[in-house]
């Protein structure tokens, strides 16, 4: 048995690197516990994971902090069935963005990105929580899945734009 070895240049390794940076912070940041801190934080990383590796990977960076924010207690208790949609609006969010990144329109990717996101969402949590939740709930949840999600999306845009630039990626 021959070992093989990968040799891999340092451009893949400078971009495996980051990919696990901005990985990490993605799914650590929901630990912070706050959806104030944690919002613009995974935008930004989803913002800077398109800047700097495209849609696909971008895409495995969206999955996971939805997640781990549920069982951290961002979201409210009764919201699991709700991230599917927040997920659906992550994409939604780096599928905008990446369309307009590649014409070097970073701010109205990041503003597009946004408000199709929040619309998502909260054309989703309007349907979710009218059809499954009382009053009562309602208005927590209507609260977490919309102005926060378009506010968290426009500053995690601006610190994006903020670290591409200083990165060299922009």
């Amino acid at each position: 048995m021959k070992n093989k070895a990968i040799l891999l240049e340092r451009e893949e390794v400078s971009e495996l690197i980051y990919f696990g940076i901005f990985l990490l912070i993605a799914i650590s940041a929901p630990l912070l516990g706050n959806q104030v801190l944690v919002g613009p934080i995974v935008n930004a990383t989803l913002f800077l994971a398109v800047i700097f590796f495209g849609i696909r990977k971008a895409f495995l960076i969206a999955l996971l902090p939805s997640f781990i924010a549920l069982f951290v207690g961002i979201l409210p208790t009764g919201t699991f069935a709700m991230i599917p949609y927040i997920i659906i609006g992550n994409l939604i969010l780096i599928i905008t963005f990446s369309y307009f990144e590649k014409r070097r329109e970073y701010l109205l990717g990041v503003f597009c990105g946004a408000f199709l996101k929040f619309l998502f969402i909260l054309s989703a949590s309007l349907i979710f929580t009218e059809i499954i939740y009382n009053q009562t709930i309602f208005k927590e949840i209507i609260l977490a899945m919309s102005s926060y999600q378009f506010f968290t999306a426009i500053a995690g845009g601006i610190i994006a734009l903020i670290l591409g630039k200083r990165l060299g990626k922009i």
